[in-house]
């Protein structure tokens, strides 16, 4: 009584008037912030970027980038990158910073020739061969790494060598099929016209 805002100290001095006293504890909800560090990744919507006690549950938008996968967020203690990550409602009470993780979807030698590919690529719809490599120019694309392909519903490029025509990936004229995209519907398929040869794993 006769104290409205909240003291953090209380000291009861001896000789003090002899009444009954109620104390009333105050309490507010500390704020944690939450970073994120996408190394060229982009976000669709929006990851928060403060939580509390009271914040509801919610689940990271992982992040995109060009020509890699996704591998997962790294954090304090997750030193191994996860791909969901969720921060339960009264769970974890401190600030936060959240690692993108990507892996390039392939990989090119020192001939210029894309030599690999991520396994975790393996399991895409849509793969885009590019034009450049981690700064290298991409000259064409070693037949294995086209066989191990097998997911694709269609190729998309950006090579000044190449081009797509329905999903498929062509030599820039259009003579050569490099790859007919693997998953795609249906059961026949004609060579377009001025298409006048195959390579060895394009089917």
């Amino acid at each position: 009584e006769g104290q409205t805002e909240p003291v953090l100290e209380v000291t009861i001095e001896k000789g003090s008037l002899l009444v009954d006293r109620e104390f009333v504890a105050n309490y507010s909800i500390s704020t944690y912030n939450i970073g994120y560090v996408l190394n060229g990744g982009t976000i669709v919507g929006v990851n928060p970027a403060t939580y509390n006690v009271e914040t509801e549950t919610f689940t990271l938008i992982n992040p995109t980038k060009p020509d890699y996968v996704f591998l997962g967020w790294t954090y304090d203690g997750q030193a191994t990158p996860i791909d969901t990550v969720t921060i339960e409602k009264g769970s974890i009470a401190k600030n936060l910073e959240f690692t993108a993780n990507f892996e390039s979807v392939f990989t090119i030698g020192e001939d210029g020739y894309i030599n690999g590919i991520s396994q975790k690529a393996l399991t895409l719809s849509v793969i885009n061969v590019p034009q450049e490599i981690d700064g290298e120019m991409v000259m064409g694309v070693n037949g294995s790494v086209l066989n191990a392909i097998t997911n694709v519903t269609e190729f998309t490029t950006t090579h000044s060598y190449m081009k797509v025509v329905d999903g498929n990936l062509y030599s820039i004229d259009g003579s050569m099929l490099y790859r007919y995209a693997p998953a795609k519907e249906g059961t026949s398929f004609t060579l377009p016209e001025g298409c006048t040869s195959v390579s060895a794993y394009a089917f």
